[in-house]
Formats: structure tokens, C-alpha cells, sequence
């Protein structure tokens, strides 16, 4: 990933291979995007500060349930949180 190292995807690109599978790289540019979002979230008002959280609830309904069924089918409580969407990270 290369072509990232200079852009703000830089960092989160570290330490990783040139051959990354899909799954990671999707998994750390929904970071660089949860880490934005939360810097927008974190400087706006009003409106703006509600719609953030409006949108922010579908993805933190999607990591409960995938919580309650993990736990459910007893999957490893470390497979669970790593697997967790950061767009609905719970502060």
C-alpha cells in the first residue's frame, strides 16, 4: 500500500505488507473514517452533533447484535471485540 504512505492513510496503513488481504484494508480505512467522523462529531453543534449520532445508532445496533449472537453461539470474546464495527463504537 504504497500509494497510501503519503496521504492521511498513512498511519494506518503501518506495518503492513504490500499484499494486505481486503478484509484488513477495510477494516483500517472504516477506522480512519470512525476516527473522523468522531473528530467532526467531537467540534460540531446543534444539528449537525444530532444527525452524527442518528446515523452513528444503525452501526451501534449491528455490534450489539453481533455481540448477542457471538456470546449466544459462544465465540471468544476476544473474536468479538476485534471484530467490532468502529463506525458504532460505544464511548
Amino acid at each position: 500500500m504504497q500509494f497510501l504512505e503519503d496521504t492521511d492513510y498513512g498511519p494506518y496503513m503501518l506495518s503492513e505488507s504490500p499484499n494486505m488481504p481486503i478484509s484488513v484494508l477495510r477494516s483500517r480505512l472504516k477506522k480512519k473514517l470512525a476516527d473522523e467522523i468522531e473528530y467532526v462529531s467531537c467540534n460540531a453543534t446543534g444539528v449537525l452533533c444530532e444527525l452524527i449520532d442518528i446515523i452513528s445508532i444503525r452501526y451501534q445496533m449491528d455490534n450489539v447484535v453481533n455481540l448477542i449472537e457471538g456470546l449466544k453461539n459462544k465465540v471468544d470474546s476476544e473474536i468479538l471485540i476485534n471484530n467490532i464495527d468502529p463506525l458504532g463504537y460505544f464511548p
